[in-house]
């Protein structure tokens, strides 16, 4: 091999590997406690294990701490929705102060940054869309400068699986 040739293969090998869409599962719900409610949802995990959710994360509102949403990531979307309509997890739910009906939605993430940024807030604006393209089109056009202009930094994009005119900016 030449020096070159080298340079090349370990420029390549630097690069991250290209982008795959996936799916999340995402659960939003109000408790009642969240320092008590944190605990039995982490008793639970098994369970979520045995459906293939891996969590990537809990957030909490900034308005109200005690509004959780909670994003796992999901191999089998079967799996994970006889899951969320188990009786196990509706008794989890209620054992850790879960206050209404949760909101489930099962998400197609096409586009996801996740380097590290220091800002840790994040927004989710979810919206119904009446042409999907069309709407991408719109949003790819006003560009990630516009949106900086106003403070915010594009994190995620993703549209629904059961309506797929369904978007969900992060």
């Amino acid at each position: 091999k030449t020096k070159n040739e080298d340079t090349a293969a370990a420029v390549k090998a630097a690069e991250p590997p290209a982008f795959k869409p996936y799916t999340i599962t995402m659960v939003r719900h109000k408790v009642k406690d969240f320092d008590k409610w944190l605990p039995l949802y982490k008793a639970h995990d098994s369970a979520r294990k045995a459906s293939d959710l891996a969590e990537i994360g809990i957030g909490r509102g900034l308005d109200n701490n005690n509004e959780i949403t909670v994003a796992f990531k999901t191999d089998d979307l079967q799996k994970a929705k006889d899951f969320t309509q188990s009786p196990g997890l509706k008794e989890a739910m209620q054992k850790g102060g879960v206050i209404g009906a949760p909101a489930i939605s099962f998400i197609n993430v096409i586009r996801d940054d996740n380097s590290v940024i220091e800002q840790k807030d994040r927004l989710m604006v979810a919206h119904h869309v009446k042409d999907f393209d069309a709407w991408l089109k719109v949003f790819d056009s006003e560009g990630k400068e516009a949106r900086a202009a106003y403070g915010l930094v594009d994190r995620g994009l993703a549209r629904g699986i059961d309506d797929p005119n369904m978007v969900y900016v992060l």
